[in-house]
């Protein structure tokens, strides 16, 4: 598969719990591949942003379901891309190190790919 971007957020963490992330089309060509460390995505979602029970998307299913504690079968696809974006929009880590900055920055920049191209987001376990 031909990746035309990479963030790689897991350098340095190798053997522990990662996760990737990519947008691709339905060719499956990967456009944007962000891989992280479990720690990073914890620091972000462990602290839900949203007020009032007004969580949705991606935030809701990361508190109810536990989608990373848990693990899932091979992928996970978003089905609402919009409503995972203002999710993350909701986060600010402007406080948090660089490292959780740009993992939540390429996230939403994958997601503004993905919606603006129509391509899939699939997040699984890093198995390294």
């Amino acid at each position: 598969k031909i990746i035309m971007k990479l963030v790689d957020l897991y350098k340095g963490y190798e053997g522990e719990p990662g996760y990737f992330i990519v947008a691709a089309d339905k060719e499956e060509i990967v456009h944007y591949y962000l891989k992280a460390w479990e720690g990073f995505v914890e620091d972000i979602f462990d602290k839900p942003q949203c007020i009032n029970d007004a969580c949705k998307g991606f935030t809701l299913l990361y508190i109810e379901c536990g989608l990373f504690e848990h693990g899932f079968d091979n992928f996970y696809k978003i089905p609402d891309k919009q409503e995972l974006l203002d999710d993350l929009l909701l986060y600010d880590v402007s406080k948090e190190s660089e490292e959780i900055q740009l993992f939540l920055n390429s996230f939403i920049e994958l997601t503004r790919l993905a919606i603006e191209k129509d391509f899939d987001i699939l997040i699984a376990e890093d198995e390294d």
